[in-house]
């Protein structure tokens, strides 16, 4: 099953065969998601922040004890991603998963849950850029609601544009390394 929305993919599973189940595309285990989760396996459980839920893919790495938290702006990708004869991420996740529907920015502004041990930022994907989320206000924003020993995962891979030099000046300017 493929999430489309023009022509951009914001999620695909396959249904059948030995990948049943796995997340494909960016998200494969062996794509740049795969590899940060495979990185952190043994950490203790863990509190993820996912700002653009898609298929809800990102939710296949989530363990028993973990708890992810999706903020998703379109409430039908929602729906979408929830209904298990399209997507079985969610059900499927091993974590404790909470969907907010709203603005990430303003949802992580507000919201009075402990830090989280990765903060992912996935927004970026389509044609319709948040600009919001590349903000210097944004980055500061992101850095207050990660831990100190935390990571900050921005997927900015994008058929329009290039992000490249917008995060990575947002990383030096905040102090940061950006790989």
């Amino acid at each position: 099953h493929v999430l489309l929305n023009g022509s951009t993919v914001h999620g695909m599973e396959d249904v059948r065969g030995p990948q049943a189940g796995q997340p494909t595309t960016y998200y494969h285990p062996t794509g740049p998601i795969g590899r940060w989760f495979a990185r952190h396996e043994a950490d203790p459980a863990r509190r993820v922040g996912v700002v653009g839920l898609g298929s809800g893919a990102i939710a296949w790495y989530g363990r028993s004890g973990d708890q992810m938290d999706f903020y998703e702006i379109d409430d039908a990708v929602v729906h979408i991603a929830e209904d298990p004869e399209l997507f079985t991420f969610l059900t499927r996740s091993k974590a404790d998963i909470d969907v907010h529907v709203g603005d990430g920015r303003l949802l992580l502004d507000r919201s009075t849950a402990p830090k989280d041990d990765a903060l992912i930022i996935d927004a970026f994907s389509g044609d319709s850029i948040p600009a919001h989320l590349l903000t210097d206000e944004a980055m500061a924003l992101y850095l207050r609601r990660v831990a100190d020993d935390g990571s900050l995962v921005i997927h900015i891979s994008n058929r329009f544009f290039d992000f490249t030099p917008v995060v990575a000046r947002l990383a030096a300017a905040h102090g940061l390394t950006a790989y």
